[in-house]
């Protein structure tokens, strides 16, 4: 007799289709029969869905229970009695067992993460959403309590990116120069004022590389992004003046060895 066979049917209470009485077809339920839950999964998803679209369900709940308490008292003396712990149990067992009850969540958290990616990020945005003001106190904790380590990961984090990426690094100096050039910079995003993306300027840096030339040079300084015309000869001192978007336009910006970029100084050696 096959495995398949040997598995009773069973029919979802609600949607009164057979299936077989395994956990791919019925979501789990510790007091129900065959420790399955008595609607189909797809069902259980649609009654769950309709009961939260109810505004006055935790009311209709309660007067139920109210109107039922013999039989609510009965379900929880089986519960008990099957060996399964009250809500009150575990709450009482985790607060004496706090460490071991976390690591036993992160270690299921990276376990789902690693199975399956798109649940662990519906999971946790769920979770977000229903303790916004818990999650941010909890990171506002965190960062109190951590602040000398996490500042020092970030800086070794930030110098690790400039030594090793090209888009960072060239972020990073154009960020400077034009806090330098211009007084209305502050707070305003680099890339978002230049009108281009890092990954576009990258590009456009690389496609005018000669013979030699390589990022790896770049990052070490041994190559300067120069401006072919100028900066001086645009005289800028806001974002907004009419000459600041040619200044940093894609087509004035180019490698150039930093020996000649050196020498050149203000000079235009080359017409666009």
């Amino acid at each position: 007799m096959s495995e398949a066979a040997s598995i009773p049917m069973r029919a979802c209470t609600r949607c009164k289709q057979p299936f077989l009485a395994t956990l791919e077809h019925f979501p789990s339920h510790k007091m129900g029969k065959y420790g399955l839950h008595s609607n189909c999964r797809s069902c259980k998803k649609l009654s769950d869905a309709e009961k939260r679209a109810r505004p006055d369900q935790k009311e209709r709940q309660q007067a139920w229970r109210d109107a039922n308490k013999g039989t609510v008292k009965e379900y929880n003396q089986a519960y008990r009695a099957a060996g399964y712990k009250s809500t009150q149990h575990v709450a009482e067992w985790r607060a004496k067992n706090m460490e071991h009850a976390r690591e036993y969540a992160r270690a299921k958290a990276r376990r789902v993460r690693a199975a399956d990616p798109a649940k662990y990020l519906r999971i946790a945005r769920n979770y977000y959403y229903r303790n916004h003001a818990k999650v941010l106190q909890r990171a506002r904790d965190y960062l109190d309590r951590n602040r000398e380590t996490i500042n020092a990961k970030a800086l070794e984090r930030h110098t690790r990116f400039y030594r090793e990426r090209p888009e960072f690094n060239l972020q990073k100096k154009i960020g400077a120069r034009l806090r330098r050039m211009i007084q209305d910079k502050a707070g305003a995003a680099t890339m978002v004022i230049l009108g281009y993306s890092r990954e576009e300027l990258v590009a456009h840096i690389e496609r005018q590389f000669t013979k030699g030339m390589s990022w790896a040079k770049v990052l070490a300084g041994e190559i300067h992004i120069d401006h072919i015309i100028p900066v001086s000869h645009f005289q800028c001192r806001s974002i907004h003046d009419p000459g600041f978007k040619a200044c940093w336009a894609l087509s004035n910006l180019r490698p150039l060895w930093a020996k000649d970029n050196l020498s050149k100084q203000d000079k235009i050696l080359t017409l666009l």
